[in-house]
Order: C-alpha cells, then structure tokens, then sequence
C-alpha cells in the first residue's frame, strides 16, 4: 500500500523535516493553494515539477485554457521545475490538448485535466526511472483537495 502523510502546511517545517526524512529527489506540485516557500522549492536535488495549464511564458496565471481559446491559439500545458515567482522556471515538456472535438467544457476540462496528469507522470519519470516509493500528501480542507505527490529513488 502506498504511504499517505498529511501535512496542514506545505510551508511548515513538519513538512520540511517530512521530506528531508524521505529523502526526496523530488516533489510534484498538484496545485497547492499557496505560494511554496523558496527553501522548500530548493529543498531536493531536483526541485519541485509543477504542471502549468498553458504556454509559458506566454500565459501565466488563471484560465489559461480558456484564454487560448478565446484568442483562436493552441491550448498547451507546460512542465517546468518552480521557482519562486509564479510560472517561472526551466521548462521540461509541453504538450498540445485537442480540444476541438469536444462537446462541452466539462469535457473540455476534463481533458485538460487528463493530459496534465499524463504530462505530470512522463515528466517524472524522466526525472527519475529508477523509483522506490510513492508518497501523496495532502494538505488543505478547503472545497478542492491539493494532492502533493513526493518522489524518492534508490541512491
């Protein structure tokens, strides 16, 4: 059974010292509600991958999909290692979502949603082929659960 921890607060040192006793190479970002704090983006060797839902640098922000739409342009998801402003980062993969086909915008949503998942899961595994243990955190109460997941590898 995959280990489940929960953490009240990315930014809390509980979860500073969680990681650290893991011995995480590095974290997937699945849309925490706040702002990580810098020491945690640079707490792994290879930081914190995070799936943005659109081209950077071109669409940072909220509503990504919906505005490349709106503007007639390709809706793109982004993987990139965070840094401390939002959006920002080396960028690992993009990935085109077809979208045209599609009946309605839950739909629409819902394949945005898939293909960030895809994209999320190759990504990691670039980062690392060798993984040892999956761990999922999550970390708020609010109406929509956030979902961290922590990757370690053997050394």
């Amino acid at each position: 059974m995959t280990p489940f921890y929960f953490v009240s607060n990315h930014n809390s040192p509980n979860s500073f010292d969680l990681i650290n006793r893991l011995g995480c190479l590095f974290l997937l970002n699945a849309g925490t509600p706040r702002k990580l704090d810098p020491y945690i983006l640079n707490l792994t060797k290879h930081g914190v991958l995070n799936v943005h839902p659109g081209r950077l640098p071109q669409y940072r922000g909220k509503n990504c999909p919906e505005w490349a739409v709106f503007h007639g342009e390709s809706v793109v998801l982004t993987a990139h290692i965070m840094e401390s402003e939002y959006d920002e980062g080396d960028v690992l993969g993009i990935v085109d979502v077809d979208w045209r086909s599609l009946c309605s915008y839950v739909e629409f949503r819902k394949q945005v949603h898939l293909k960030s998942f895809e994209l999320a899961a190759s990504e990691s595994l670039a980062l690392s082929r060798n993984i040892k243990k999956f761990f999922i955190t999550a970390s708020t109460l609010t109406w929509f659960t956030v979902y961290a997941a922590l990757w370690t590898m053997k050394p």
